[in-house]
């Protein structure tokens, strides 16, 4: 469309937007009589004043022909003298591409042009050219090209790769799955081989997300898009000023952003890292832990929100893929890896360790068809590798299977406010319930020695039992818990069986959980077995030494109970 017919829809939406509704009416039928095509156009505009009002003039007029523009109007179009324009390809947030062929070379590439309302913002040009600048100079066999710039009137164009694929993005949708380790690990060393090129010449990417992920029918990963990419000022690696007088702006996707970033404009490389990590999480787990239905949602959760177990939705996930995924997710920059190239070494080493394993069994397998003499052999073999160590550490193994298998892999927290709730009968006796409220005191009272020497902090049973608190959100509201372990004692004839467990005092999700059992005659079993599980729950070691100390502190208690139990002949009531 000709600025003339431009010129005329801002003149006629200044006038009208000065009258109330019922004059813009008279106004436009009057004054556009013989121009409804202009006058199509203002009333556009006046049906969305509200945020028209916000934008200066010529924003206004170069939104308008944004949104009145057809692609199609370059399609057939030679661009720079020597790019025929082909087809519409995609349309991001600042940018459109293209597809073009070069009409000598008779190749095909990606044409990328601003968005029409840039033209109206001060340097929009100059900040395009850098980024063409920057992008130019990443010379990777996994990141976009981009081989020009060309001015052709008043639009200005990146011409780059054109790539023959689909997006990551477009590859989870069509799964439907999360990708298996051999699917997974390819990519993954691919997407960070192109961060570590990147980052070498301080580039940080800042928008790295599967959308931005092209992957070709041979299997290859191009990184594109380094749109509101940031070059930082100096080699040093904790060095997070932009350099000469680059301007920081909230820019971005939401769901992938750092929390540094979010939060402030001091980052560095290790932001990319943390975008790559919720991608890689992604992948594996089938979903994004951080996307909700607003923006605000979703930057709230990256910055607060630890994600659950990829283990949970994926249970053949490979551990060490796991733990690394999680490094990267870790909001503290400094626990992140320090570089991608230090993460693509530990991808390279998963996948070194894959295929030891691979090439093993296939050397296994050929062995067993080739001689009975091997077969004997590595069936003995076999048998005292697993044998063996089991012989030996026996007491070890069993205590590491003693957890039900259904308790639930949860991430505990590092530092942990324990509420011990005071443990439930579940017969309504004021007698037995004594037996109750002393068991939950001699525990309380047992993990509250090993807040000295470990990141455990107790409430006293008094004060939980002043305060009558008696759920999780109780015990998080007025003591400040993020973890709480409750039980429930259950009798039945000669014996009593407790089930206790750990929850989140945040979600108010069980975390861990356990059942034992002992005789009525004997209930102060209970205590011992009751606090070794809780152990297990925080994820606490105690040391050798410990045990003993505690013991003896905690004799007091045990005569206690014992005197009140004998007194309320509880032993007798469960006969």
């Amino acid at each position: 469309m000709k600025d003339e017919f431009w010129s005329q829809v801002e003149k006629a939406y200044f006038e009208a937007a000065g009258l109330d509704s019922g004059g813009r009416q008279a106004y436009l039928a009057q004054a556009l009589a013989d121009r409804s095509d202009v006058r199509g156009e203002v009333e556009s505009l006046l049906a969305h004043e509200s945020i028209a009002k916000e934008l200066e003039p010529q924003k206004v007029m170069a939104v308008a022909a944004e949104m009145f523009q057809d692609e199609d109007d370059l399609i057939g179009k030679v661009v720079g003298g020597k790019y025929r324009i082909r087809e519409f390809i995609s349309d991001g947030g600042q940018a459109e591409v293209y597809l073009a062929d070069h009409i000598v070379l008779n190749m095909a590439f990606a044409l990328k042009r601003p968005k029409p309302w840039l033209r109206t913002e001060p340097g929009y040009r100059d900040r395009f050219q850098q980024e063409a600048q920057r992008a130019a100079a990443l010379k990777h066999e996994n990141i976009a090209r981009v081989y020009d710039v060309v001015e052709d009137d008043e639009d200005i164009f990146a011409v780059m790769d054109y790539i023959e694929g689909e997006t990551l993005g477009a590859r989870l949708q069509k799964l439907g799955r999360s990708f298996t380790t051999s699917e997974f690990l390819p990519i993954a060393i691919q997407c960070v081989s192109a961060l570590a090129a990147a980052h070498e010449r301080r580039i940080v990417h800042l928008d790295v997300k599967p959308e931005n992920i092209m992957l070709t029918a041979s299997g290859q990963v191009k990184i594109c898009d380094f749109g509101i990419a940031r070059r930082l000022s100096s080699e040093s690696s904790t060095d997070t000023t932009l350099k000469g007088n680059e301007r920081w702006t909230f820019a971005g996707t939401p769901a992938y952003m750092a929390p540094e970033v979010i939060l402030s404009y001091h980052f560095d490389e290790r932001a990319d890292i943390f975008s790559l990590g919720i991608v890689f999480y992604e992948m594996l787990a089938g979903y994004n832990p951080f996307q909700a239905d607003t923006v605000i949602a979703s930057t709230t959760r990256i910055v607060t929100d630890t994600p659950p177990p990829i283990s949970r939705t994926n249970r053949e996930v490979n551990p060490k893929l796991e733990r690394i995924v999680f490094r990267m997710l870790a909001k503290d920059p400094d626990q992140r890896y320090a570089t991608a190239g230090e993460l693509v070494q530990e991808l390279h080493a998963v996948e070194r360790s894959l295929k030891r394993l691979v090439d093993f069994w296939c050397n296994a397998r050929e062995g067993f068809r080739e001689s009975r003499l091997f077969q004997a052999v590595a069936a003995g073999l076999l048998l005292c590798i697993l044998v063996l160590p089991f012989w030996i550490y026996r007491d070890r193994i069993q205590r590491w299977l003693e957890p039900p298998p259904k308790e639930i892999r949860a991430l505990v927290p590092e530092k942990k406010n324990l509420v011990v709730l005071p443990f439930q009968m579940t017969a309504s006796d004021p007698e037995t319930q004594v037996y109750a409220d002393g068991l939950t005191e001699s525990v309380t009272d047992k993990l509250t020695q090993l807040t000295a020497a470990s990141n455990l902090q107790v409430a006293p049973a008094s004060e939980v039992r002043s305060l009558h608190i008696k759920t999780a959100q109780e015990a998080r509201k007025e003591l400040g818990a993020n973890v709480v372990l409750a039980g429930t004692i259950y009798s039945s004839g000669t014996t009593l069986r407790i089930f206790y467990y750990l929850v989140d005092a945040t979600t108010s999700k069980q975390l861990r959980t356990d059942t034992i059992e002992a005789e009525a005659s004997d209930p102060f079993a209970f205590q011992d077995r009751i606090f070794e599980g809780a152990l297990r729950m925080l994820e606490l070691e105690v040391k050798p030494a410990e045990p003993r100390a505690m013991a003896k502190q905690g004799d007091a208690n045990t005569a206690r109970l014992r005197f009140v139990l004998s007194r309320k002949r509880l032993s007798s009531k469960f006969r």
